[in-house]
């Protein structure tokens, strides 16, 4: 394999690696007194110049694509604030194996917004993909079966607008990716500052390492971590990409045992296995298929 075939895959494992081991740095900076939506607030706004220096956008390309901008900046600015919540306060492998639908969401999302026709076969993945959710919610020999917590809701919600936001960009071929940068990284603390306002959440009282933190986990962590899996993603199949992507789940279960002993029961292996499957599932029937 040449060292230019290896750059991309180094790149979204990298980028994979990155999503499975953030949850030590985001609970590390709530334990210095930020909370979520802080943390999600502070790391993208401290990173905003850097990333609008290293991305120059067309204020041409933003006028006349705004409504899908604004779109995009939302649906980012929530699928990072609900994914960092629900880090921050679940088990790690179990808000991954949720947030892990977005393929299965992308695929019912882009028949409404691309017109893209939903193959009879996904019928069945998506009835794979939901006994699965099933499976992760069950609770037998508790009062309650299935339990539904908001930890779940949030981990779900942000696969969802995560798919609405990758939607939106191949809805947008023509914008550059310094528009879509642009969108994505004003929209997060944008949501996040909306959330904060309405929870009534209090301005945070924390030392100055904290916020140190918070600006070097955005420009070192997630800003690098997004121009990887963007560099990555453009320059080989997707099938090979989403596989390659199960290395966050990888790196968030050994990590999450490992450091703060969290362990998933049977059901919830078994459910997330289907996930994992139905996801993969989606992409590779995608990928081989031309779109008619």
């Amino acid at each position: 394999m040449t060292n230019s075939a290896k750059g991309p895959i180094i790149a979204v494992l990298y980028s994979a690696g990155f999503w499975g081991l953030a949850w030590l740095p985001l609970r590390l900076l709530q334990g210095q007194g930020l909370s979520g939506i802080w943390i999600t607030f502070f790391a993208y706004f401290l990173s905003l110049p850097l990333v609008l220096t290293l991305s120059r956008s067309s204020r041409g390309l933003l006028i006349a694509h705004r409504h899908w901008l604004l779109l995009l900046a939302l649906s980012a600015g929530w699928a990072n604030l609900a994914f960092i919540l629900a880090m921050l306060d679940g088990l790690v492998v179990r808000v991954l194996l949720l947030f892990y639908l977005s393929p299965l969401w992308a695929v019912l999302l882009a028949y409404p917004l691309l017109g893209e026709s939903l193959r009879p076969h996904m019928a069945g993945v998506l009835m794979l993909a939901l006994a699965g959710v099933v499976l992760m919610l069950w609770r037998p020999g508790s009062g309650n079966l299935f339990q539904f917590s908001l930890v779940d809701g949030l981990a779900l919600s942000a696969g969802l607008t995560f798919a609405l936001n990758n939607v939106i960009v191949r809805r947008l071929p023509e914008t550059a990716m310094a528009e879509k940068l642009f969108a994505a990284w004003t929209g997060i603390p944008l949501v996040a500052l909306g959330g904060a306002l309405v929870l009534g959440e209090p301005w945070p009282v924390a030392a100055a390492p904290a916020y140190v933190g918070a600006a070097l986990l955005g420009t070192l962590g997630f800003y690098t971590a997004a121009l990887c899996l963007y560099y990555g993603l453009t320059r080989m199949p997707v099938q090979r990409a989403a596989v390659l992507l199960l290395f966050e789940l990888i790196m968030g279960a050994a990590s999450s045992a490992w450091l703060a002993g969290e362990w998933l029961s049977p059901s919830e292996l078994a459910g997330g296995g289907m996930i994992i499957l139905a996801g993969y599932l989606v992409v590779r029937w995608e990928e081989a298929t031309p779109s008619p």
